[in-house]
């Protein structure tokens, strides 16, 4: 009787930490696809930024 309820909270156990896993797996890996999006966005905004400006710079000379 003792070792049925401890196989179960093993059990229990096991997929909790599984499912963790997953979650904590999934929350990551969306958190480093959004921060590769938001750097390529911001070299993007910094060269186009740049262009700007360097065309400012030649129509005013």
């Amino acid at each position: 009787m003792k070792n049925d309820s401890l196989s179960t909270d093993l059990l229990f156990y096991d997929i909790t930490i599984r499912a963790l896993a997953i979650v904590a797996t999934v929350l990551f890996s969306l958190l480093f696809f959004q921060g590769a999006e938001a750097s390529k966005q911001t070299e993007w905004k910094k060269d186009l930024t740049a262009k700007n400006n360097t065309e400012v710079i030649a129509y005013t000379k």
